[in-house]
């Protein structure tokens, strides 16, 4: 599964009516990571890769989108 039913369910027990915003903040870090790992790529800077990929892997985890957690690293 794309996504851990389990752990989405109790961060949305958890965060209530804040759930929806925390995905957002995932889709605008998701789409702010890619665009930096593709100019870090272009520029061949190994270390942005990595460091970007960590931070996006950490933050799919956190949000129980694990597929993206593990493709991130």
């Amino acid at each position: 599964s794309l996504l851990d039913d389990a752990q989405l369910r109790e961060l949305h027990a958890l965060l209530g009516a804040r759930f929806p915003e925390m995905v957002d903040r995932l889709a605008a870090q998701v789409d702010e990571a890619l665009a930096t790992l593709a100019e870090a790529h272009a520029a061949g800077d190994v270390a942005a890769l990595v460091r970007v990929a960590h931070r996006l892997k950490g933050s799919a985890g956190a949000l129980g989108a694990r597929a993206l957690g593990d493709a991130a690293g």
